[in-house]
């Protein structure tokens, strides 16, 4: 399993596989202090050069490349690198949303040939909320290294300024009461 990106949403993508007996799990995070937290909660490998992503998975997979991709950024070259590191067979779970009229292009031959597949998600959908809320109930993934940058409702301003110029801020959380 590898997982392009370690947000919060990548996090848990990352430790879900953990608990799904993923192996080798391997995270893509230019982020150091993301970087860290990934390999913290289970991740066995993590790469932050994106110049050593190619050669991780390889090495991490005996070359086969690995069974799924999640690409939980919203970078369309992202995308179109994630199928040159899946199996023949594997697939690219698309999560990261790109912005509107963005495209990745995938060869169209090694798509059919190598039998790849593609399968697009997005959360808060359908029952979506209801088996996170399981999920969180039944401690299946940790959430509490996202819960450190905690604002009041009346500071909403001030918390999304800090959440865009600081890049160790993972999550703002806004108390309402």
């Amino acid at each position: 399993m590898l997982v392009i990106g370690a947000g919060p949403i990548g996090q848990m993508h990352m430790q879900l596989a953990v608990r799904a007996d993923a192996a080798p799990v391997i995270v893509v995070e230019p982020n150091a202090q993301r970087a860290a937290l990934a390999k913290e909660l289970g991740a066995d490998f993590v790469v932050t050069d994106p110049a050593q992503i190619d050669a991780t998975v390889r090495a991490a997979t005996d070359g086969s490349g690995v069974d799924v991709a999640i690409e939980s950024v919203d970078s369309t070259e992202l995308y179109e690198q994630a199928f040159t590191l899946i199996r023949p067979g594997g697939r690219v779970i698309a999560f990261g949303l790109a912005k509107p009229g963005h495209t990745f292009r995938i060869t169209a031959l090694d798509f059919v040939l190598r039998e790849q597949g593609v399968q697009g998600s997005v959360a808060g959908m359908g029952d979506d909320m209801h088996g996170a809320a399981t999920l969180l109930g039944y401690r299946r993934v940790d959430v509490a290294p996202f819960l450190t940058t905690i604002y009041r409702l009346d500071d909403v301003q001030a918390a999304f300024k800090r959440l865009a110029e600081d890049k160790s801020v993972l999550k703002v959380q806004l108390q309402i009461a």
